[in-house]
């Protein structure tokens, strides 16, 4: 079978053919071209690990994860989650629940305020840390609080979620985290601890698989 392509009726089914497989498939092609393209970034030296003095007075470090934006689109309602901690010598189980990480910069949501006339004014403004952000595209990045050390306490790793899971300093564990959005596929990684001698000098790395 030959296909005379100088016959004027094949060159509009050809075309018809292509304008269809366009019409098709166009939305799926764009998409999938200016789709969000997260990356994680971790260092144990400055943006991201810092240090600050709390109220008490304390010494506050805190050790944060970046996540890049390296797509062509706005990667919308970036939420982090710990999926399980478990201790490095025996992963078979997970020491707490899953929870929702805080963004470092996350802004408060005042729509959960309390809006009582008999509550006094300091408890009435009782807002929470959102936990969705979007993030710009090109290499946009925010850092989201993964654990912190304070020396008010130097028994605990305090992870920074919205139910404060602790687990023991002493111990070295292996941290599976999750991103996830509405415009690309969940990313996951996981991070090993290694405990010092002086606690306060913790270091946290990438776990090769």
């Amino acid at each position: 079978m030959t296909f005379d392509f100088q016959n004027p009726q094949w060159v509009v089914a050809v075309a018809t053919f292509l304008a269809v497989l366009v019409a098709l498939f166009k939305d799926n092609f764009l998409i999938w071209f200016n789709r969000s393209k997260i990356k994680l970034g971790l260092s144990n030296a400055t943006p991201h690990v810092v240090q600050s003095v709390g109220s008490i007075p304390q010494l506050i470090k805190y050790f944060r994860l970046r996540v890049i934006n390296k797509g062509r689109w706005v990667a919308k309602n970036c939420l982090v989650k710990i999926i399980s901690i478990k201790l490095k010598d025996n992963s078979k189980e997970s020491l707490i629940e899953p929870d929702r990480l805080i963004w470092s910069s996350a802004p408060l949501d005042m729509n959960y305020r309390i809006e009582n006339p008999h509550i006094s004014e300091p408890e009435k403004l009782n807002p929470i840390f959102k936990e969705k952000k979007d993030i710009s595209p090109y290499g946009g990045w925010e850092f989201c609080d993964l654990f912190l050390i304070n020396t008010f306490n130097l028994t605990k790793l305090f992870f920074n979620s919205l139910d404060r899971r602790e687990v023991p300093i002493n111990r070295e564990y292996e941290i599976l985290i999750e991103v996830t959005g509405d415009n690309f596929k969940p990313k996951r990684a996981k991070i090993e601890t290694f405990i010092q001698e002086e606690v306060f000098n913790t270091r946290i790395e990438w776990l090769k698989n």
